[in-house]
Parts: C-alpha cells; structure tokens; sequence
C-alpha cells in the first residue's frame, strides 16, 4: 500500500510525500524492482540524481520486466 501511495504522490507532483513513503515500501520489500524504479523516479523528480541512480539501478539490475523499465532506462541515460 505504501508504493501505491507512494506512486499517487508522484503523480501528484508531491515529491517529499511521494519518496517518503516510497521509501517506506523499499524498506520492506528492497528487492522489489517496480518499487525501486517508483523510488529512482521519484528521486529523480525532485533533483536528487545520485539516489535516483542508486534505485534506479537496482531497479534494472532485476531480471524481472516491469512496467517503467524503458523510463528508467532513458532516466539513467539522461534523456
């Protein structure tokens, strides 16, 4: 529920709430690739790149498709 929240928030525009409680859900759950690319974005959003490569990374390093999986790769390109 955490990322769900997490996720409104940053469609929200509201990155403080949209990466704390993004970072809620990582901590439970810090394998999970759609959550670390939900975390990285977030991030990303609000200017912090080098957390933002950090999930985002993460996020790519799972051999797992997931939804977002070009944006995060376009995101660590810097496109």
């Amino acid at each position: 529920m955490s990322d769900t929240l997490g996720w409104v928030y940053y469609r929200l525009g509201d990155m403080k709430q949209a990466v704390e409680w993004l970072a809620k859900a990582q901590a439970d759950r810090p394998q999970n690739p759609v959550i670390n690319y939900h975390l990285g974005m977030a991030h990303h959003k609000a200017g912090n790149a080098e957390k933002a490569k950090e999930y985002l990374q993460m996020a790519m390093a799972s051999k797992a498709d997931f939804p977002g999986r070009d944006e995060a790769k376009k995101a660590l390109e810097g496109k």
